[in-house]
C-alpha cells in the first residue's frame, strides 16, 4: 500500500473504531478519521490532510519530544497523559499510542490512534512534568536518567551555596552539568565563570584566579579581574581540578575559608561571593592516593560528590541523546533532521563510545552534514563509519613519527587559522569534523591548542 494514496487510506481509516491519524514520513498528515476528530474537537468537514502533523495536538511535545522521530527510533509507544491544545482553546489529556507503517523495508509512516486517559488519570496539566517523556528545554539533560539526576541534584545540594565536585571522564558531559546547577540555582542571576585548569603554571594560575595589578609582571599593562572576582554572586566552574597545583590548591582554600582575596600586586583584601563547582576526569581517591589533591582542601570543596558514567554505561540513553540533539539541530536549521531507523539506531548502541557524549554528538553532527532533511539513514553507513573510527582508535594510520608530527602541526595552525573553530578547521583541511575529531583525539590536540 502507497502512503500517498490517501483515499484509501481514509477508507480504511473510517472502517476503525478507534480514533486514528496517519502521519508520513514527510511529517504531515496523510489521513485522519472522524473519531480522531472528535477526540480533538476537531470540525467533521475540516481538511487536515497535508498539514503539518504538529496540528493535531499543537502542543510542548511536538517542538520537545516528537512523537514520530521517537517512534522511529524506538518502536512503537504508548504516552499516557499527552497533553493535547485543541481546535476550541481548550486542553485536555489523552492517552496516544503510535505504531509503524512499512512496505517492506521502506519505512511509510506512523499510525497514531487516541483515546481518553485511564481513570485514574486527572485531566488536571499540573503533573505533565511527571511524564516519562518529558519537555527538552535548554535547562534539561537530554536522557531520563540525566533529567532524573539533574532534578535530584537541583532540588537539593543545587538549590544551596555548598561547593560540588563533579567526576567523570571526559567528554562525559561536566561542565554542562555544572552550567545546568548555575542556571537552576539560586545564583542564576549572577554570573558563571569557566577555568580550565589544564596546562598553567603556577603564576598564570595565580594571575587567573586571583587578578593581578597594573606592572605586576612583564606583559600587565593594566589591572586585570580574577576568574573569582568576575563570578561575584555567581558561580566559578573550575574543570580538570587533576591538573592544579599543590600550592594554588592551598590558595583557593585560604579563599574558601575567608571569602576574600588579594589580587598580585595588591595589598588590599577584596571580598567575593561565589560558589565553586569543580570537576575531575580522574577518581578522586586516586587523586588523594598518589598526593596530587591536597586532603584538608578536599574536605573543604566536598559539599556534594556527582559522578558522571560513562556513555558505554548507559547504552539504552542513547536514542534520548540523539533526539535531544536532532531537536537542537531542528530548531536552529528550522527543517527536519534525517531519520535514523531502528536498525541504524542499534548499531549506534553496539558501539561503546570511549569519548563519550562528546564523542556521540561529534558524530552526530558529521550524520547530520551527511544527509538530507527527513532522509533515511542507512544502518549500513553508520556501520561504516563506526568500523572506521574504532580502525583509528586500534592504532590504523598516523604509524610514522614524522607524518604525526607533521600533521598535528598542520592541524593546530588550521585551528589557530580558524580561531579555534571546527567547522572552520575541517574546511581549511578539506576533511569532515568527524576526522578531523578523530584525528585531534589520536593526536592529542585539545581545542585550545589553536587558541
Amino acid at each position: 500500500m502507497d502512503i500517498n494514496s490517501n483515499e484509501l487510506l481514509r477508507a480504511i481509516l473510517e472502517a476503525s473504531k478507534e480514533p486514528q491519524v496517519i502521519v508520513g514520513s514527510d511529517f504531515r498528515i496523510h489521513a485522519i478519521n472522524a473519531g480522531a476528530k472528535k477526540q480533538l474537537c476537531i470540525a467533521s468537514d475540516d481538511r487536515l490532510e497535508g498539514l503539518p502533523c504538529k496540528t493535531i495536538l499543537g502542543s510542548e511535545l511536538c517542538r520537545s519530544a516528537c512523537t514520530f522521530k521517537r517512534t522511529v527510533a524506538e518502536g512503537p509507544l504508548t504516552l499516557e497523559s499527552t497533553p493535547a491544545c485543541l481546535s476550541n482553546h481548550d486542553e485536555k489529556l489523552i492517552t496516544v499510542q503510535t505504531s509503524i507503517l512499512s512496505l517492506g523495508s521502506e519505512l511509510q509512516g506512523v499510525l497514531k490512534t487516541f483515546s481518553p486517559p485511564r481513570p485514574e488519570s486527572s485531566n488536571d496539566l499540573s503533573n505533565v512534568e511527571n511524564r516519562k517523556i518529558l519537555p527538552r528545554t535548554s535547562s534539561s539533560l537530554p536522557g531520563e536518567q540525566f533529567n532524573a539526576s539533574l532534578m535530584k541534584i537541583i532540588s537539593g545540594p543545587g538549590q544551596t551555596s555548598l561547593p560540588i565536585i563533579i567526576e567523570g571522564e571526559t567528554g562525559t558531559g561536566k561542565e554542562f552539568l555544572a552550567r545546568m546547577i548555575h542556571e537552576n540555582g539560586p545564583r542564576k542571576k549572577g554570573p558563571f565563570v569557566v577555568l580550565d585548569a589544564t596546562h598553567f603554571s603556577n603564576e598564570i594560575a595565580d594571575s587567573l584566579l586571583f587578578g593581578h595589578r597594573k606592572g605586576t609582571f612583564t606583559g600587565a599593562i593594566g589591572d586585570q579581574k580574577g576568574r573569582l572576582e568576575s563570578s561575584d554572586k555567581g558561580t566559578l566552574f573550575i574543570d580538570e581540578l587533576q591538573n592544579m597545583s599543590l600550592s594554588i590548591q592551598m590558595k583557593l582554600l585560604r579563599f574558601l575559608d575567608r571569602k576574600t582575596l588579594v589580587p598580585l600586586g595588591s595589598s588590599a583584601e577584596i571580598s567575593i561571593d561565589t560558589r565553586i563547582l569543580v570537576a575531575t576526569n580522574e577518581p578522586l581517591s586516586a587523586l588523594l592516593s598518589n598526593g596530587r589533591l591536597r586532603p584538608d582542601f578536599f574536605y573543604r570543596i566536598r559539599g556534594k560528590t556527582i559522578r558522571i558514567p560513562p556513555l558505554r554505561e548507559q547504552l539504552e540513553e542513547i536514542p534520548d541523546l540523539l533526539n535531544w540533539k536532532f531537536q537542537q539541530w531542528e530548531q536552529e536549521n528550522k527543517t527536519p533532521p534525517p531519520l535514523v531507523l531502528p536498525d541504524a539506531m542499534k548499531a549506534l548502541q553496539s558501539y561503546s563510545w570511549p569519548g563519550n557524549i562528546r564523542e556521540l554528538f561529534s558524530f552526530l553532527d558529521y550524520l547530520l552534514g551527511s544527509f538530507a532533511s527527513a532522509e533515511k539513514v542507512p544502518v549500513s553507513w553508520v556501520k561504516e563509519e563506526l568500523k572506521s573510527i574504532m580502525l583509528d582508535l586500534s592504532g590504523g594510520g598516523f604509524e610514522d613519527p614524522e607524518e604525526m608530527a607533521s600533521e598535528r602541526e598542520l592541524i593546530i595552525q588550521s585551528l589557530r587559522s580558524a580561531e579555534g573553530e571546527i567547522g572552520r578547521t575541517s574546511e581549511l583541511l578539506g576533511m569532515s569534523r568527524t576526522t578531523l575529531w578523530r584525528k585531534m583525539k589520536k593526536l592529542g590536540i585539545r581545542p585550545f591548542e589553536g587558541d
